[in-house]
Protein backbone atom coordinates (compact mmCIF):
# COMPACT_ATOMS: atom_id res chain seq x y z
CA UNK A 1 0.00 0.00 0.00
CA UNK A 2 2.74 2.11 0.17
CA UNK A 3 3.71 4.20 -3.22
CA UNK A 4 5.77 5.24 -6.26
CA UNK A 5 5.58 6.52 -9.48
CA UNK A 6 8.27 6.50 -12.37
CA UNK A 7 7.84 8.67 -15.56
CA UNK A 8 11.10 8.19 -18.51
CA UNK A 9 11.67 11.17 -20.52
CA UNK A 10 14.14 11.04 -23.35
CA UNK A 11 17.45 12.64 -20.92
CA UNK A 12 15.85 12.11 -17.66
CA UNK A 13 14.26 9.25 -15.38
CA UNK A 14 12.56 10.38 -12.27
CA UNK A 15 10.80 8.50 -9.45
CA UNK A 16 8.99 10.05 -6.14
CA UNK A 17 8.05 7.14 -3.48
CA UNK A 18 7.47 7.59 0.18
CA UNK A 19 8.97 6.30 3.13
CA UNK A 20 6.60 4.41 5.22
CA UNK A 21 6.99 1.12 7.12
CA UNK A 22 4.34 -0.46 8.94
CA UNK A 23 3.17 -3.39 10.52
CA UNK A 24 -0.27 -5.46 9.46
CA UNK A 25 -2.47 -3.12 11.48
CA UNK A 26 -1.01 -0.12 9.73
CA UNK A 27 1.46 1.55 12.27
CA UNK A 28 4.43 3.03 11.41
CA UNK A 29 7.12 1.19 12.16
CA UNK A 30 10.24 3.56 10.47
CA UNK A 31 10.73 5.90 7.92
CA UNK A 32 13.29 5.31 5.34
CA UNK A 33 14.29 6.09 1.62
CA UNK A 34 12.84 3.38 -0.41
CA UNK A 35 14.36 4.85 -3.89
CA UNK A 36 18.69 3.48 -3.60
CA UNK A 37 20.13 5.70 -5.98
CA UNK A 38 23.35 3.82 -7.99
CA UNK A 39 25.44 6.43 -9.41
CA UNK A 40 28.43 4.19 -10.93
CA UNK A 41 26.20 3.05 -12.97
CA UNK A 42 23.72 5.20 -13.22
CA UNK A 43 20.43 4.02 -12.11
CA UNK A 44 17.61 3.16 -9.57
CA UNK A 45 15.68 1.01 -7.90
CA UNK A 46 12.97 1.72 -6.11
CA UNK A 47 10.01 -0.55 -4.62
CA UNK A 48 6.81 -1.30 -1.82
CA UNK A 49 5.68 -3.85 -0.02
CA UNK A 50 8.26 -6.13 1.72
CA UNK A 51 10.93 -4.35 2.92
CA UNK A 52 13.51 -7.22 3.46
CA UNK A 53 12.70 -8.41 -0.22
CA UNK A 54 12.65 -4.60 -1.84
CA UNK A 55 15.78 -3.65 0.39
CA UNK A 56 17.76 -6.79 -0.08
CA UNK A 57 17.53 -6.42 -4.31
CA UNK A 58 18.54 -2.56 -4.10
CA UNK A 59 21.45 -2.94 -1.86
CA UNK A 60 22.64 -6.21 -3.32
CA UNK A 61 22.41 -4.31 -6.70
CA UNK A 62 24.49 -1.12 -5.04
CA UNK A 63 27.29 -3.12 -3.73
CA UNK A 64 27.53 -5.25 -6.94
CA UNK A 65 27.94 -2.45 -9.05
CA UNK A 66 31.30 -0.96 -7.39
CA UNK A 67 32.21 -4.29 -7.30
CA UNK A 68 32.32 -4.46 -10.86
CA UNK A 69 34.40 -1.53 -11.52
CA UNK A 70 36.91 -2.95 -9.01
CA UNK A 71 36.74 -5.98 -10.85
CA UNK A 72 36.92 -4.73 -14.59
CA UNK A 73 33.60 -6.31 -15.46
CA UNK A 74 31.16 -4.76 -18.01
CA UNK A 75 28.97 -2.12 -15.64
CA UNK A 76 26.29 -0.72 -17.93
CA UNK A 77 22.62 -0.59 -17.13
CA UNK A 78 22.25 -3.47 -19.43
CA UNK A 79 24.85 -5.33 -17.48
CA UNK A 80 22.94 -4.71 -14.16
CA UNK A 81 19.67 -5.90 -15.79
CA UNK A 82 21.30 -9.03 -16.41
CA UNK A 83 23.12 -9.49 -12.86
CA UNK A 84 19.80 -8.57 -11.16
CA UNK A 85 17.76 -11.22 -13.71
CA UNK A 86 20.87 -14.25 -13.56
CA UNK A 87 22.01 -13.81 -9.85
CA UNK A 88 20.26 -11.40 -7.27
CA UNK A 89 17.02 -11.87 -8.13
CA UNK A 90 16.98 -16.01 -8.10
CA UNK A 91 19.55 -15.75 -4.83
CA UNK A 92 16.55 -13.42 -3.28
CA UNK A 93 14.10 -16.12 -5.05
CA UNK A 94 15.78 -19.14 -3.37
CA UNK A 95 16.66 -17.56 0.20
CA UNK A 96 12.85 -16.70 0.51
CA UNK A 97 11.39 -19.72 -0.48
CA UNK A 98 13.78 -21.71 1.86
CA UNK A 99 11.76 -19.61 4.82
CA UNK A 100 8.84 -20.81 3.46
CA UNK A 101 8.01 -18.34 0.72
CA UNK A 102 6.24 -14.61 0.57
CA UNK A 103 3.23 -14.11 2.85
CA UNK A 104 0.85 -12.55 0.84
CA UNK A 105 0.81 -9.29 2.89
CA UNK A 106 4.60 -9.37 2.50
CA UNK A 107 3.88 -9.51 -1.41
CA UNK A 108 6.27 -7.07 -3.41
CA UNK A 109 6.64 -4.56 -6.59
CA UNK A 110 9.73 -2.84 -7.71
CA UNK A 111 10.92 -1.19 -10.60
CA UNK A 112 14.81 -0.67 -11.82
CA UNK A 113 15.28 2.39 -14.02
CA UNK A 114 17.89 3.56 -16.21
CA UNK A 115 19.46 4.03 -19.91
CA UNK A 116 19.63 1.00 -21.72
CA UNK A 117 22.48 1.25 -24.77
CA UNK A 118 20.14 -1.06 -26.52
CA UNK A 119 16.55 0.75 -25.97
CA UNK A 120 17.33 4.03 -24.07
CA UNK A 121 15.57 5.11 -20.77
CA UNK A 122 14.19 2.12 -19.52
CA UNK A 123 11.71 1.49 -16.43
CA UNK A 124 11.53 -2.26 -15.74
CA UNK A 125 9.17 -3.57 -12.68
CA UNK A 126 9.32 -6.72 -10.72
CA UNK A 127 7.05 -8.53 -8.93
CA UNK A 128 6.70 -11.43 -6.10
CA UNK A 129 3.84 -12.53 -7.39
CA UNK A 130 1.42 -13.40 -10.59
CA UNK A 131 -0.16 -11.01 -12.48
CA UNK A 132 -2.83 -10.81 -15.29
CA UNK A 133 -4.32 -7.96 -16.54
CA UNK A 134 -7.64 -8.33 -18.97
CA UNK A 135 -6.95 -5.91 -22.12
CA UNK A 136 -10.12 -6.65 -23.22
CA UNK A 137 -10.64 -7.24 -27.03
CA UNK A 138 -6.91 -7.55 -27.33
CA UNK A 139 -7.20 -10.98 -24.54
CA UNK A 140 -5.44 -11.64 -21.22
CA UNK A 141 -1.81 -10.63 -20.50
CA UNK A 142 -0.24 -12.65 -17.72
CA UNK A 143 3.03 -11.81 -16.15
CA UNK A 144 5.07 -14.03 -14.04
CA UNK A 145 6.45 -13.61 -10.63
CA UNK A 146 10.11 -12.80 -9.95
CA UNK A 147 10.59 -11.68 -13.82
CA UNK A 148 11.74 -8.04 -14.92
CA UNK A 149 9.01 -6.46 -17.50
CA UNK A 150 9.56 -3.28 -19.49
CA UNK A 151 7.20 -0.79 -18.15
CA UNK A 152 5.45 2.57 -20.35
CA UNK A 153 6.97 5.85 -19.87
CA UNK A 154 4.74 6.65 -17.13
CA UNK A 155 3.96 3.89 -13.88
CA UNK A 156 2.17 4.62 -10.92
CA UNK A 157 2.06 2.09 -8.23
CA UNK A 158 -0.40 2.58 -5.11
CA UNK A 159 -3.79 4.24 -4.91
CA UNK A 160 -5.62 4.87 -7.88
CA UNK A 161 -5.81 9.00 -7.98
CA UNK A 162 -7.31 9.43 -11.85
CA UNK A 163 -9.72 11.68 -10.45
CA UNK A 164 -7.32 13.84 -8.04
CA UNK A 165 -5.21 14.08 -11.18
CA UNK A 166 -8.28 15.38 -13.40
CA UNK A 167 -8.43 17.76 -10.35
CA UNK A 168 -5.20 19.15 -10.12
CA UNK A 169 -5.80 19.97 -14.56
CA UNK A 170 -2.92 17.80 -14.66
CA UNK A 171 -2.36 16.49 -17.84
CA UNK A 172 0.29 13.93 -20.07
CA UNK A 173 1.74 17.71 -21.66
CA UNK A 174 2.39 18.99 -18.14
CA UNK A 175 4.61 15.86 -17.51
CA UNK A 176 6.06 15.63 -20.32
CA UNK A 177 7.33 19.29 -20.16
CA UNK A 178 7.68 19.80 -16.86
CA UNK A 179 8.85 16.64 -15.21
CA UNK A 180 7.85 14.83 -11.99
CA UNK A 181 9.47 17.44 -9.91
CA UNK A 182 7.06 20.12 -10.20
CA UNK A 183 3.91 17.92 -9.31
CA UNK A 184 5.67 15.09 -6.93
CA UNK A 185 4.89 16.54 -3.34
CA UNK A 186 0.85 17.02 -4.80
CA UNK A 187 0.61 13.41 -6.54
CA UNK A 188 1.77 12.14 -3.28
CA UNK A 189 -0.14 13.82 -1.30
CA UNK A 190 -2.78 12.42 -3.23
CA UNK A 191 -2.16 8.78 -2.82
CA UNK A 192 -1.52 9.63 0.91
CA UNK A 193 -4.99 10.64 1.31
CA UNK A 194 -6.75 7.60 -0.52
CA UNK A 195 -7.48 4.43 1.80
CA UNK A 196 -5.69 0.88 -0.06
CA UNK A 197 -5.95 -2.78 0.21
CA UNK A 198 -3.28 -5.10 -0.37
CA UNK A 199 -5.66 -6.96 -2.88
CA UNK A 200 -3.79 -10.24 -2.16
CA UNK A 201 -5.08 -10.57 1.33
CA UNK A 202 -8.93 -11.57 1.06
CA UNK A 203 -11.26 -9.26 3.82
CA UNK A 204 -8.21 -6.69 3.66
CA UNK A 205 -9.36 -3.75 5.86
CA UNK A 206 -8.61 -0.50 3.67
CA UNK A 207 -6.16 1.75 6.01
CA UNK A 208 -3.95 4.62 4.92
CA UNK A 209 -0.15 3.40 3.96
CA UNK A 210 1.53 6.16 2.23
CA UNK A 211 3.52 8.82 4.25
CA UNK A 212 6.87 9.21 6.14
CA UNK A 213 8.18 11.52 3.55
CA UNK A 214 8.30 12.22 0.04
CA UNK A 215 11.83 11.31 -1.85
CA UNK A 216 12.38 12.42 -5.43
CA UNK A 217 15.43 10.64 -7.84
CA UNK A 218 16.61 11.94 -10.55
CA UNK A 219 18.60 9.79 -12.93
CA UNK A 220 20.45 11.04 -16.17
CA UNK A 221 22.78 9.68 -18.60
CA UNK A 222 25.93 10.78 -16.10
CA UNK A 223 24.51 10.23 -12.77
CA UNK A 224 21.52 9.26 -10.36
CA UNK A 225 21.02 11.59 -7.46
CA UNK A 226 18.30 11.42 -4.29
CA UNK A 227 16.67 14.10 -2.48
CA UNK A 228 13.73 14.07 0.39
CA UNK A 229 10.96 17.17 -1.12
CA UNK A 230 8.51 16.51 1.88
CA UNK A 231 8.40 15.05 5.20
CA UNK A 232 5.06 14.40 6.99
CA UNK A 233 4.19 14.65 11.08
CA UNK A 234 3.85 10.70 10.97
CA UNK A 235 4.36 9.39 14.45
CA UNK A 236 5.97 5.68 14.49
CA UNK A 237 4.07 3.62 16.43
CA UNK A 238 0.33 5.51 15.22
CA UNK A 239 -2.16 4.50 12.09
CA UNK A 240 -1.17 7.27 9.34
CA UNK A 241 -2.66 9.71 9.77
CA UNK A 242 -2.73 12.23 6.63
CA UNK A 243 -5.18 14.55 8.19
CA UNK A 244 -3.34 15.17 10.61
CA UNK A 245 -1.84 18.38 9.81
CA UNK A 246 -5.25 20.18 9.51
CA UNK A 247 -6.40 18.52 12.77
Amino acid sequence: MSAFITLAREDTIEMISDGALYDASGRLVGVKAKAIALPEIPAAIVGRGADAIVGSLAHLAAITSPLAVIAGAPNSFDDLMKRIEIDLVPRIRSKVEEAGGVPDYAQSELAIAGFSEKIGPTVAVMRTFDLSYDHDEDGIEYLSAWKLYTLPAYWAAGPDISEDVKAMGLSWEDLCRDGLRPYAVDLMEAMRRRKDVNPLVAGDTPMHGVGGHCQYVEITRDDARSEILHVWPDVVGELIDPFRAAA
